[in-house]
């Protein structure tokens, strides 16, 4: 499948959800999908991709290439996968050191981020939609978050979940500040539910002062929101 992908011209979506695909497809789909230049959207949800295989296809898939080449992959979905820290930082970073991609779509929901992680997606800003729901990044990744967009990174990004992933009011409030100052200014949707933030007395004034600041930014959080688990396009 691998090889075909690689030299089919017109293929632009590939969907290859729960096909167990595991570490050793996770690096062949890298390879290939690098060399498909008309490729646009590629799904490998819940695949049984560990951390190896994370690594492996962001080194194969962002491998620095001619500058003046653009890649044409403009989403990728890897929900459900089994990557750890180490694995979304070296993802993140091999983004950011891409030459060749932009813009992109990026769902990594259920894999584990860090502080380092957030770093370097924040430095490439290569991301237009960034989903890290139930990411495990906490209070310290959210803080880095906002000190990167204190430092005008991410100024691409258009759409960011941080549903579930262990933020408390603190945190909110420094995320919200470095919102209400203007970072971040193409940002139109942040999704925060399944926080503890958000069951806080002070949650409301503060999304309220969000809203103010930023009347064309979407803040999503109640239960009747739409979903993280159901990626927008």
């Amino acid at each position: 499948l691998a090889k075909g992908v690689a030299v089919n011209r017109s293929l632009v979506e590939l969907e290859l959800g729960s096909t167990g695909a595991g570490d050793e497809g996770a690096k062949a789909m890298g390879a290939a999908v690098a060399q498909a230049t008309q490729l646009r959207t590629l799904t490998m949800e819940a695949c049984d991709i560990g951390p190896v295989g994370g690594a492996w296809f962001a080194e194969m898939l962002f491998a620095p290439s001619d500058p003046i080449s653009e890649h044409s992959i403009k989403k990728i979905d890897l929900r459900g996968n089994l990557l750890d820290e180490d694995s979304t930082q070296a993802f993140a970073r091999a983004l950011c050191e891409s030459t060749s991609v932009g813009g992109l779509d990026l769902d990594l929901g259920g894999s584990k981020v860090n502080e380092v992680g957030v770093e370097w997606f924040a430095k490439g800003n290569k991301t237009a939609r960034l989903r890290l729901f139930n990411s495990g990044m906490g209070d310290a990744g959210v803080c880095c978050l906002a000190r990167q967009l204190h430092m005008d990174r991410m100024d691409a990004l258009e759409y960011l979940d941080l549903c579930g992933v262990g933020m408390n009011i603190d945190s909110a409030r420094e995320l919200v500040a470095a919102l209400c100052t203007g970072k971040a200014p193409a940002l139109l949707v942040i999704e925060v539910g399944a926080n503890p933030a958000v069951a806080h007395d002070d949650w409301e004034g503060l999304v309220q002062e969000l809203r103010t600041a930023r009347p064309l930014l979407d803040v999503m959080w109640k239960t009747s929101d739409p979903g993280s688990q159901q990626p927008q396009d």
